[in-house]
């Protein structure tokens, strides 16, 4: 394959790509009022792996308080759902890699306004904390019924 068929199979394979990972959620904004945001950055893929398998293993506990998490590993941004870790948007992993940059090795809480409400150390991080931490919250106490 000459240079110029390789740009054009690398342009054709990044569009196709980019399809797969287009969503309505395009910033960190959009889920404003729909769901709590955990955030966080790990060190490697494999460590992802674990957190993809306790955030699966704990889905129903996550559901039910609207949150969902957002990991980044290197310079890439995933979004922890059942089952796999799926890429984000270039505008969501830039409004997420930003956050990250003013609070390393931690993770974040954002509440349903969009303000953080939470700042955990990544060295000791349990949902169960945080899951504590929501039910503490008014909404969320106005979620359930309290």
């Amino acid at each position: 394959m000459n240079k110029r068929g390789y740009v054009r199979w690398l342009m054709f394979i990044t569009g196709v790509l980019s399809i797969g990972n287009t969503s309505a959620e395009d910033k960190l904004a959009d889920f404003q009022w729909q769901h709590r945001v955990l955030i966080t950055q790990l060190p490697s893929k494999d460590v992802l792996a674990q957190w993809q398998a306790y955030f699966t293993y704990q889905q129903a506990d996550l559901t039910a308080r609207k949150l969902i998490a957002f990991v980044q590993v290197d310079n890439t941004v995933y979004q922890l759902t059942q089952g796999q870790a799926q890429f984000t948007s270039v505008h969501l992993r830039q409004d997420i890699l930003a956050l990250l940059d003013r609070h390393p090795d931690t993770v974040l809480l954002i509440g349903l306004d969009g303000g953080i409400k939470e700042v955990y150390p990544l060295s000791d991080f349990s949902l169960e904390q945080v899951f504590a931490n929501v039910d503490l919250m008014p909404m969320r106490k106005a979620e359930i019924g309290r």
